[in-house]
């Protein structure tokens, strides 16, 4: 009985220390799979390092990033060419809104747009670089970045919204351009540049005055008054015209674009002497709704290289686009302007380098001494649909060689002889279109050096069936 008990307790110690073994190893093995070279375990216990950077977000088409703010960044920061093998190509609105920590911003040569107030209120903002591919700046982009001192704009910018860089502390703009233009308020050139006095008026075109680029627009040739003209309500109380620009245009280069309204009401009319010697005047569009230009409204613009007047204009005043010395082309879209100056005011009067003078199809008259000694001209074409020509309209022309008169049953605008070529004294051609059945009285008086008048059929007017004159078109 004795013995057997033994041997049951020498089989349970038995059981009991292989137990206790299995266990020991088992532990063993937990211990080192915890610290094993398995890289599965490694990747699920390892904190991942956040690396500084900006926030971006991809584009709705996945081809690029856009910069949605700084992140963890501060100081100067430097936005990126590619983020994550893509590009990085636009910097959100608001993206830096508000950032005080900012100090100086360099935007990547990827980037194409800056978002409107991109940078708005950032105090300590000090230093701004924008890279070789932006081509626009959205409104209020810098404004009331109060800390800023210089801005770099790359030649590729076409368009700079309003109050953009409004920043009181703004000194220097450097402009990258190949002769290095650099605009300072400690310099001479501080409101104007006379672009005539400058080695390279070309270059000069470019620049962006600090006073201007604080309060302006900016599209193509820089500088560009559009939400600062100045209007007056006309008397109807229901439309508006516009008076001129709200501050000294002389020697700025500008474009401006007349808006179709203006506090909801169109914009009708431009005013007399509105843009009177804005010299730095460069192009203006002039909406299809006005209906009429005033005296001496663009007199003197010597910058002015074309103008096209649109087709509800009926009425221009004396003097509207006289000795515009740049003026070179003249599309006139007018279909029935009947009111106009006298030969003693004529509306392009002095206008020596206008070379090219286009009538839409549309236009039914050319009113009175329109086109009075613009010696540049030297071809004429009187489209079909014109019915009544004023008098003296192309007097005194000197330059002009050649006509081609293809408007059919066009009488005088008044009963009187209207004398329209007078004076063209190197007219020697003058072609009329097959389907022309009238000409005015005199319309060809002192014409000297004409030679050749023929149809375009090939027939004299003499011997053409269908074509009678009122009187001998060349006396």
């Amino acid at each position: 009985m004795r013995r057997k008990f033994w041997l049951i307790l020498l089989a349970t110690l038995t059981a009991l220390c292989l137990c206790l073994g299995l266990a020991a190893c088992n532990w063993n093995g937990r211990e080192q799979g915890g610290s094993g070279s398995g890289s599965q375990g490694d990747t699920q216990v390892k904190d991942p390092v956040e690396e500084k950077s900006l926030a971006y977000k991809l584009s709705d088409d996945q081809s690029y990033y856009i910069v949605t703010g700084i992140g963890k960044l501060t100081g100067e920061v430097e936005v990126p060419d590619e983020w994550e093998n893509k590009p990085v190509k636009e910097i959100e609105k608001s993206a830096f809104e508000n950032c005080n920590k900012l100090t100086g911003i360099t935007i990547g040569n990827n980037v194409e747009t800056i978002g409107e107030k991109a940078f708005y209120k950032c105090a300590n903002l000090v230093k701004a670089i924008l890279g070789e591919k932006v081509t626009g700046i959205a409104k209020s982009v810098f404004q009331e970045c109060t800390s800023l001192e210089e801005v770099t704009i790359p030649a590729s910018v076409a368009f700079i919204g309003q109050y953009a860089f409004d920043c009181s502390g703004l000194q220097t703009a450097y402009f990258e351009y190949p002769s290095g233009w650099k605009v300072n308020k400690e310099t001479d050139i501080v409101k104007y540049i006379d672009i005539e006095g400058l080695d390279d008026p070309k270059t000069a075109a470019k620049l962006l005055i600090l006073d201007v680029l604080q309060n302006g627009y900016v599209d193509n040739n820089w500088v560009n008054f559009c939400d600062h003209l100045a209007y007056s309500l006309n008397s109807d109380k229901q439309s508006y015209c516009v008076t001129g620009v709200s501050s000294d245009c002389n020697h700025i280069v500008m474009n401006i674009l007349v808006p179709e309204s203006y506090n909801d009401y169109p914009v009708t009319s431009i005013g007399d002497s509105a843009f009177y010697g804005c010299s730095g005047l460069t192009s203006i569009t002039i909406p299809g709704g006005v209906t009429s230009i005033g005296s001496s409204a663009f007199s003197g613009c010597s910058g002015l290289t074309s103008i096209t007047i649109p087709g509800g204009v009926t009425s221009i005043g004396s003097y509207a686009f006289y000795d515009c010395s740049g003026l070179q082309n003249v599309i006139w879209n007018a279909e029935n302007c009947t009111s106009a100056s006298s030969y003693r005011s004529p509306i392009f009067g002095h206008c020596k380098n206008l070379s090219t003078l286009t009538f839409g199809e549309n236009v039914k008259t050319i009113p009175a001494d329109a086109f009075y000694g613009c010696n540049g001209l030297t071809s004429i074409t009187i489209p079909d649909s014109v019915t009544s020509i004023g008098s003296y309209a192309f007097k005194n022309c000197s330059g002009l060689e050649s006509v081609i008169w293809n408007a059919e049953n066009c009488t005088e605008a008044r009963s009187q002889p209207t004398y329209i070529f007078q004076g063209c004294k190197n007219l020697s051609s003058v072609t009329f279109g097959e389907n022309v059945k009238t000409i005015p009285a005199y319309a060809f008086l002192g014409c000297s050096g004409l030679t050749s008048v023929k149809l375009k059929n090939g027939q004299s007017p003499k011997t053409a069936a269908k074509f009678k004159t009122k009187e001998r078109a060349n006396r």
